[in-house]
C-alpha cells in the first residue's frame, strides 16, 4: 500500500498538469505504445514512466475490460507489479528506455502530440480524471 501511496502523492502534487485532457490522450497512446513493447519483448521487466502508469492503473479499474485487451495486444495477462526494488527499477526503467527509443520516433517523454486516444476503451480519459480527483 506504501507503494501506491507514493504513487498517488507523486500524481496529486501535479493535479492541474493530469487534469489536462491533451495530456491524458497522449498518456493513452503512450500506454498502448508501452503494450507493443511488452508484447514484443515478452516476459523481461519493463518500467513505465508516470503518465504511462497512471493509464496502466486506470485501465485496470475495469478488470473485464483490462483482460480482454491486454490479452488481445500482448497475448498473456499482464501483471502490474508494485513492489520491485528501486534498484531493479532503475535498471528497469533504463532498458525500457532503451527499449523505447529502438522501438519508437516519439520520445519516451511526453510531447506536445495531442493525437486521439485508442477506441478499444474510450472511457479511459475520463477515469484518468476521476482516479486522480481522489
Amino acid at each position: 500500500m506504501y507503494t501506491q501511496l507514493n504513487f498517488v502523492k507523486k500524481v496529486c502534487s501535479n493535479f492541474d498538469y493530469w487534469a489536462d485532457s491533451r495530456v491524458l490522450q497522449m498518456s493513452l497512446e503512450r500506454y498502448k505504445k508501452f503494450l507493443d513493447l511488452i508484447a514484443i519483448k515478452g516476459k523481461k521487466m519493463l518500467v513505465p514512466t508516470i503518465d504511462i502508469d497512471l493509464a496502466w492503473h486506470a485501465h485496470q479499474c475495469h478488470p473485464s475490460d483490462y483482460f480482454t485487451y491486454t490479452t488481445q495486444f500482448t497475448k498473456r495477462m499482464l501483471d502490474h507489479d508494485d513492489t520491485i526494488g528501486s534498484g531493479d527499477l532503475k535498471k528497469g526503467y533504463a532498458s525500457t528506455f532503451i527499449l523505447w527509443s529502438q522501438h519508437h520516433i516519439q520520445a519516451s517523454s511526453l510531447s506536445s502530440n495531442t493525437g486521439s486516444p485508442d477506441t478499444m476503451w474510450p472511457h479511459c480519459c475520463a477515469l484518468l480524471l476521476v482516479c486522480i480527483e481522489y
